[in-house]
């Protein structure tokens, strides 16, 4: 019988857990923080999981595990977030990083926040929400999104948003089918450090929570 229960994520997730947050947005992910080699967004994103307090941090997400096993994830961000999210950030990309990649790799992660802004007011978005893709289509995320809500509304918010890739309809048909509508379509022309310059898409979309 299958069992499914939630949890927080822990420090121990690590190996599971970053795998999962850069397949949320590998191409956003890659023009960011890939700055002098190819491989360099999931070094970011593991020295970000391990810390507490950030926009990749364990503690800032919630775990769904299948028969004791850790099959997805996903996170919860308000306006009150912005500021400390940027700054840890901040903190880890000068860790891991030499002083002007740190710089670069700063300056296109504000670029990017042109397409994928941060929360506004009174609204609370899910954010980095992944499942495993041995187990996608068996209505786990559903689930998941469902126990995000349910944290939002619990601190009191009323609206729930979140971005999704322009070139992934299979998302943006099942947050429809969650009750979540497009607000805004986003479009802007990115260029990493290892892509050619090219139109990123997303639907920012939002959902009144009962």
């Amino acid at each position: 019988m299958t069992q499914i229960t939630f949890r927080p994520c822990t420090p121990e997730d690590l190996q599971q857990a970053v795998p999962l947050i850069y397949s949320a947005g590998p191409v956003a992910f890659d023009i960011v923080f890939n700055d002098t080699h190819a491989a360099q967004s999931k070094a970011f994103l593991q020295a970000a999981f391990l810390k507490s307090g950030g926009k990749f941090s364990h503690d800032q997400h919630l775990a769904i595990i299948r028969n004791d096993k850790l099959v997805g994830l996903g996170g919860v961000k308000t306006a009150k977030h912005t500021l400390p999210f940027t700054l840890q950030a901040a903190l880890v990309i000068f860790k891991v990083y030499a002083f002007t990649s740190a710089v670069r790799t700063i300056i296109r992660g504000l670029k990017m926040e042109s397409i994928l802004r941060p929360p506004k007011k009174r609204i609370a978005m899910i954010h980095n929400l992944a499942i495993t893709s041995d187990f996608q289509g068996e209505g786990l995320g559903t689930q998941l999104v469902a126990q995000l809500e349910q944290k939002m509304k619990k601190s009191g918010y009323k609206i729930a948003a979140l971005d999704v890739d322009g070139d992934n309809p299979r998302a943006k048909a099942l947050y429809q089918k969650l009750g979540y509508q497009v607000v805004e379509k986003r479009t802007s022309l990115v260029r990493g450090r290892f892509t050619k310059p090219m139109e990123m898409r997303s639907f920012y979309m939002e959902k009144k929570l009962d």
